[in-house]
């Protein structure tokens, strides 16, 4: 087998459990699947920054909610129910469109979960962080109006 050491062992997951040393929403991984395949069920209210797979194809999956996918210069809407296939070597990013989360299941082939994760990581740090910034920003811009109304007057 050249994907991985070793055979992967069949296995089911129950409600709530995931891969073999991971949480439950790694369903498949690396680890699990002899390299072959990824399957991680995300709940989330941000997608994926633009980046390029070298050597994996990647899938989405929309259970609940809406994306906006963008794939080299197109741009598609993805409702609950699509399939977005993703092929390796194009650049992509995806972002949740609906105003609540989306659940997606997200997938690759071969395996891929520490690059993807290292990626999917850094995005949600950006965005906390911006969020952050902003609403630092708002309450500061808040406090000068406070303060400037409550100035005594001469």
């Amino acid at each position: 087998m050249s994907i991985g050491s070793k055979a992967p062992n069949p296995y089911v997951l129950h409600p709530g459990e995931g891969a073999a040393g991971f949480d439950a929403s790694v369903k498949a991984a690396k680890s699990s699947t002899g390299g072959s395949f990824t399957l991680i069920e995300s709940h989330t209210r941000c997608g994926a920054p633009w980046h390029v797979h070298s050597r994996e194809d990647e899938y989405l999956y929309v259970v609940s909610g809406a994306l906006t996918v963008s794939v080299g210069k197109e741009v598609f809407r993805a409702e609950q129910g699509s399939f977005v296939f993703l092929p390796r070597g194009v650049a992509h990013m995806w972002d949740v469109a609906s105003p609540d989360k989306a659940t997606v299941l997200m997938m690759t082939v071969p395996g891929c979960l520490k690059s993807f994760f290292a990626i999917f990581t850094r995005h949600l740090e950006r965005k906390r962080e911006m969020k952050s910034l902003r609403r630092m920003a708002f309450d500061f811009s808040a406090v000068r109006r406070s303060m400037k109304s409550q100035k005594p007057n001469k």
